[in-house]
């Protein structure tokens, strides 16, 4: 059943992505998500995993709860500050670098957490609801405020809510939210036979 929760209407989702994958998290109409809402789109990321380890953590601060998302808030390097400080959840990921059976250092923790990310930035898009993940944050701070185990690597912070009006920002960030992306060519980076061979498929449908 969560398989087909998540496969469910990807096509559309993927004409959707542009719109909600980079957006300013100003509420609209000071909307805020419901604890059920977020609460789902948290509980709902477990994806395949090395061994089945599942080494994700999250740490969850509603704007609900002030004292929590000021927290939260307070590890974001001011830039992010400025505009996530609106988001109405924030919502830290943290990957467990080693094995829980063994010890032994996992390398796929960081893909794994990376994964169960975009599962659920996809569930949210589905309710639209957007995520703008952080990598501009204070780790070591983080760490400290929440006692983070040194085997437990804080990832990214993910803002979460109601895609907003650009017209609200400082005109530095509106035109940063407001300028095209651009992206590599799947020529440059989907390869077949040997390194930097376009793959032929990529290369038929160009």
């Amino acid at each position: 059943m969560r398989d087909k929760f998540l496969l469910h209407g990807v096509g559309e989702l993927l004409e959707l992505t542009p719109e909600y994958a980079k957006v300013t998290l100003v509420p609209v109409e000071d909307r805020l998500t419901e604890p059920s809402e977020s609460g789902s789109r948290i509980a709902n990321p477990r994806q395949p995993s090395s061994m089945n380890e599942q080494p994700l953590s999250f740490v969850v601060a509603p704007q609900q709860n002030e004292e929590n998302f000021q927290c939260l808030l307070a590890c974001l390097l001011e830039f992010n500050v400025r505009w996530a400080r609106n988001a109405p959840v924030l919502l830290l990921s943290i990957a467990r670098l080693t094995f829980a059976s063994n010890g032994a250092i996992n390398r796929h923790a960081l893909h794994d957490v990376g994964q169960a990310m975009a599962h659920l930035t996809l569930q949210a898009n589905a309710s639209r609801l957007a995520v703008c993940q952080m990598a501009g944050f204070d780790i070591q701070r983080a760490r400290e405020t929440y006692s983070i185990p040194e085997d437990h690597e804080p990832v990214t912070v993910a803002a979460i809510g109601y895609p907003g009006d650009p017209s609200t920002l400082s005109e530095r960030l509106r035109q940063k939210q407001l300028t095209p992306q651009k992206r590599n060519r799947l020529e440059d980076f989907v390869f077949e036979g040997k390194w930097k061979q376009p793959a032929k498929a990529v290369s038929e449908h160009k």
